[in-house]
């Protein structure tokens, strides 16, 4: 949009552009006639924003078309200019009295109505979202001096995706959303799945850090499905067989574990509760020293064989150490959740030092008590939860057998449900192609930073919930920084560059560039040797 020669101020005479010469349920068209001077006003481009004022409203429109219409043409004495505008909202009386900008329109322009270019304070008042919880996240690309806001509640409350191929500005562009949002709400309650641990320096002293070395997820967390994942291998019947035996004797250990005390639990094998693994293993050789043939045996082998192997390999004694069973678990969720915030309004999970072989199933955990907390607590004096999935394609593919792993259906319950119970979603990823499209369709804000491949682009643009096809052939083309925002936490759809973030908030660059590193020789000769170590002992320093 070209917002040159637009005035601050009342409407004067040199911000008329044409007026309507036909009208449409989603459009209108207007005419200019070339006066005397030979010139034409230079707001009459491609994607400028107009206005027409009506009996009740003021309302806007983005032209979409133009074109030239030569003397004698149509019976017209001067060279004109028709152009087609696509109506997106209107400036009209609010319930409380006041004129605020909506999308949609109540009052359609009429033939005649005098068709204007915008004021400084117009775009201000589409575009600032100045009457609702807003949040400045960048600016319009084609005029640095309209500030772009984003609705917090609208954000948060409906979910959003930050889409774009690897170097686009995804990681950037979260940072700048989140911070915008707890600059302004130092009370929330954000929890970042970070599979990379890019996140830490861009939060700093405002996130609480977690990573699988300071934090027990204790093994009896886990429910049945995601529990099952982990101890039961094989070909399907031999898990169907193994996860029989498991279902009884978890069961049975924490009906034991909860014995001595009077408070009455309604134990079913999900509910989570401490047990002993120890005695899980005890039942099984039990149930195992009751069968008549010694090739019954194979599969309580199996599950006695896994135990012993998850319990004797440090990378798992996060979950998986039997040594001393307590319940902690409400100091579990006051941590991830972070309640109270106590001046640390976002948890960041870093994932990166976590058994690959473990990583769905502990998303699947986090995700899955942050639902069931709200579902069981009482939502006047519980607070939102924002849980933010960086690298989703990785556990909410589109892919039949990945999405029905247990992270695939615990982020899947929240992005169906979870707004029932105050949860948002926020997905970010470099592949949305590979994302499940039932869970992006559930996003009602998309920003989406440039997209090379015709996979990505077809894919995202079937799954907006506004179809601007104009804006979407720019996806190939756009700048780092630059995206193109649709959805309810916006006014309308529209091409934005996001703030710059401060060096000290930017996210950790994993390793040096290439032309940096190899300019020199300036690594010590004993880091080969420093990595086996830490290799060998699991120690991520």
């Amino acid at each position: 949009m070209n917002t040159n020669g637009t005035q601050n101020g009342p409407d004067k005479e040199d911000n008329h552009l044409g007026h309507v010469t036909a009208t449409s349920s989603s459009s209108i068209t207007g005419l200019f006639t070339q006066g005397d001077d030979g010139g034409i006003p230079n707001s009459i481009y491609i994607g400028n924003i107009v206005k027409i004022q009506t009996t009740s409203s003021v309302v806007y429109g983005m032209i979409a078309e133009c074109n030239a219409i030569e003397p004698g043409q149509c019976g017209l004495p001067r060279t004109s200019y028709q152009f087609r505008v696509e109506l997106f909202g209107e400036t009209a009386l609010s319930a409380t009295g006041n004129f605020r900008f909506k999308r949609g329109i109540s009052s359609y322009p009429t033939f005649g109505q005098s068709i204007q270019a915008v004021t400084r304070d117009d775009l201000n008042e589409v575009y600032g979202l100045p009457f609702r919880r807003s949040v400045k996240v960048g600016v319009l690309h084609q005029n640095k001096d309209i500030p772009i806001n984003i609705d917090v509640d609208e954000l948060i409350s409906k979910h959003f995706a930050i889409l774009g191929s690897t170097g686009a500005g995804k990681s950037c562009s979260l940072v700048v959303v989140l911070q915008a949002i707890l600059d302004k709400y130092p009370h929330g309650h954000v929890i970042l799945i970070d599979p990379h641990d890019e996140y830490k320096t861009a939060f700093q002293d405002r996130s609480e850090y977690i990573d699988v070395r300071s934090i027990s997820l204790p093994y009896w967390l886990l429910n049945f499905e995601e529990t099952k994942r982990v101890l039961c291998q094989g070909d399907s019947t031999q898990v169907d067989l193994q996860s029989q035996i498991l279902f009884n004797c978890i069961t049975s250990a924490k009906l034991e574990y909860l014995s001595s005390d009077n408070r009455p639990f309604n134990i079913t094998v999900d509910t989570p509760t401490p047990y002993r693994l120890s005695r899980v293993q005890e039942l099984i050789n039990e149930e195992m020293g009751k069968l008549d043939k010694p090739g019954s045996s194979l599969p309580y082998l199996a599950i006695l064989a896994r135990i012993e192997q998850l319990k004797s390999d440090k990378r798992f004694d996060f979950m998986f150490s039997d040594f001393i069973v307590h319940d902690n678990f409400a100091e579990i969720l006051s941590r991830i959740l972070r309640i109270p915030s106590d001046g640390k309004p976002i948890t960041i999970l870093n994932l990166a030092g976590a058994p690959s072989d473990i990583v769905n199933v502990l998303i699947s955990l986090v995700a899955r008590i942050i639902f069931d907390f709200a579902v069981w607590s009482d939502k006047a004096n519980t607070p939102p939860v924002l849980l933010v999935c960086e690298e989703a394609h990785r556990y909410v593919s589109r892919d039949e057998q990945t999405s029905m792993l247990p992270a695939g259906r615990a982020i899947a319950r929240i992005a169906q449900e979870g707004r029932k119970y105050g949860i948002g979603l926020g997905i970010v990823t470099q592949r949305p192609a590979d994302i499940s499209q039932r869970i992006l369709s559930q996003c009602n804000t998309l920003f989406c930073l440039r997209l090379t491949t015709s996979a990505d682009q077809e894919f995202v643009n079937t799954a907006l919930p506004e179809n601007d096809l104009s804006l979407f052939k720019m996806l190939p083309s756009l700048r780092t920084r630059d995206a193109v925002v649709v959805g309810d936490a916006v006014s309308m759809p529209m091409r934005l560059r996001f703030n710059m973030l401060q060096p000290n908030q930017m996210p950790q660059r994993q390793s040096l560039p290439v032309s940096q590193s190899w300019e020199k020789e300036c690594f010590r000769r004993s880091l080969i040797s420093d990595v086996v170590n830490r290799w060998r002992c699991n120690a991520r320093d």
